[in-house]
């Protein structure tokens, strides 16, 4: 088309881009002609790229990476290439932009172009989460308990990925990844202990940015009462030695090991506030009972143990009647009484006595007898005259022991007596001297017989010769 002009003066606006030739006439029409083109028209926004280390859930920094482009040109329009990247007010960058960030944010971005075109756009880190999950488990202790343990199991995790799971354990087996192996649970999941034994319960979590936490914790549990076994060998029955008793306490494994033992004296008495301790120290003569237990250090208790202790070491006492070194005695009359007492607790076993045969150990010879018996020498094998010595043994339960002896005398040959005097009973006008002579049997028994004693003599038909005068000569 042609515009005219005046004053040779030619304007026009151009809102794209345009090639052209401008002519220019004189009133002679003459004419001179040159082209003209307009290439630097850009009214399309610039273009801009948004990219990412990570687009999934992380526990480390997150890069991003922003790029500028300017639209392709078109045939109105020119591309006059990326100018620079607004990040904000304070910060811009030619065409491209990178950042680290280390946690989550959100920010606007301004993209200009060369010819002065402008996009707004936004980005946003949303997937960072460093915050470990917590897990945990109640009723840890390094206190040994003797009943099951009930446990609960706790899972949460209050960074922005969210759980994606938890796991327990009685064994490690080095799941720190809490990926694999062991058992998974919820919060709140509860579990029990009912195995003997210490163990220790592992637990781990793991969320969905892959932050993971561990937590162990130990468990004592000891159901299985102790034992306890004492070393007195003569549990009730009466001996004369008082030796320490030992007890022996024992907690079978797995175990929490023994705590304390008590014992106290009485068949009755109150064990668990007895003394402490496991050695009973020799008290002397006693017939009491001890009863002894033992604890755990979880608290379990053994059964009650009893030992009835006797011991005695006072001898029994024994001893007969009559007792005399020089008196003969007959025996159609010899009565002797023999006695056997035991002072202390244990009582007699047996009492023996026995004539010329001593038994020290009072266990085989003898006839028994018992306290404030009699006995007469018609006991004595034979029944025959002479010294004889009588033995008495005498034991006690205990084993105490104790002997006793003593010679008795026995005679049972009446002496004769004659005199001298050849006028009995005949008058006669002469008086010699009479003289007695009193004889004891047997003399061939030496000392096996008591001899005479005495004689005596009076005057008178009815006198008492048995206080008469003694002698054996009566003079004229």
């Amino acid at each position: 088309g042609q515009t005219g002009c005046s004053s040779g003066t030619f304007s026009t606006v151009r809102t794209v881009n345009w090639a052209g030739t401008l002519y220019v006439y004189d009133n002679a029409w003459n004419s001179d002609g040159t082209s003209y083109n307009v290439t630097n028209i850009d009214k399309l926004n610039p273009n801009y790229n948004v990219v990412y280390t990570t687009s999934s859930w992380t526990n480390s920094n997150v890069t991003v990476s922003i790029t500028c482009s300017d639209a392709a040109a078109t045939s109105s329009y020119a591309s006059s290439g990326c100018n620079m990247i607004w990040i904000a007010s304070w910060a811009r960058v030619w065409n491209t932009y990178s950042r680290i960030f280390t946690s989550n944010t959100s920010s606007n971005i301004t993209i200009r172009d060369n010819a002065g075109n402008t996009r707004t756009a936004s980005y946003s880190v949303w997937n960072i989460d460093k915050t470990n999950p917590v897990v945990s488990a109640t009723n840890s202790s390094a206190t040994w308990v003797n009943s099951n343990i009930s446990i609960n199991l706790s899972a949460s995790d209050s960074g922005v990925s969210g759980l994606t799971q938890a796991r327990y354990s009685w064994t490690n087996s080095l799941n720190w990844s809490c990926s694999s192996w062991w058992t998974v649970y919820s919060n709140g999941t509860n579990i029990t202990k009912s195995s003997n034994g210490q163990q220790t319960l592992y637990l781990c979590a793991r969320d969905n940015a892959g932050n993971v936490w561990t937590w162990n914790g130990i468990y004592r549990l000891d159901k299985i009462s102790p034992t306890i076994t004492d070393n007195y060998a003569y549990d009730n029955v009466w001996h004369t030695v008082w030796n320490t008793i030992t007890l022996t306490p024992a907690d079978a494994a797995p175990s929490s090991s023994i705590n304390t033992t008590r014992y106290c004296w009485g068949s009755s008495c109150n064990v668990n506030s007895g003394t402490v301790g496991t050695s009973i120290p020799a008290t002397g003569q006693i017939n009491n009972t001890i009863r002894y237990r033992t604890w755990d250090v979880a608290w379990n208790a053994s059964s009650i143990g009893t030992i009835i202790v006797k011991v005695d070491t006072t001898n029994p006492t024994i001893s007969a009647n009559n007792q005399s070194a020089t008196i003969w005695r007959p025996n159609m009359w010899m009565n002797i009484t023999l006695s056997a007492w035991d002072s202390w607790g244990s009582a007699i076993n047996y009492a023996k006595y026995s004539w010329d045969t001593n038994d020290a150990t009072c266990r085989s010879s003898g006839t028994s007898f018992t306290n404030a018996q009699n006995i007469t020498s018609a006991t004595i094998p034979g029944n025959s005259q002479g010294t004889h010595t009588l033995y008495l043994c005498i034991r006690d339960t205990a084993g105490n022991t104790n002997s006793w002896n003593w010679t008795y005398k026995f005679d049972d040959d009446n002496p004769t007596i004659i005199d001298n005097y050849t006028y009995d009973n005949v008058w006669n006008n002469i008086w010699s001297i009479i003289t007695l002579s009193p004889v004891d049997p047997n003399a061939s028994w030496a000392n096996s017989i008591s001899w005479i004693q005495t004689t005596r003599y009076c005057w008178g038909s009815s006198c008492n010769v048995n206080s008469g005068t003694v002698g054996t000569s009566i003079p004229a």
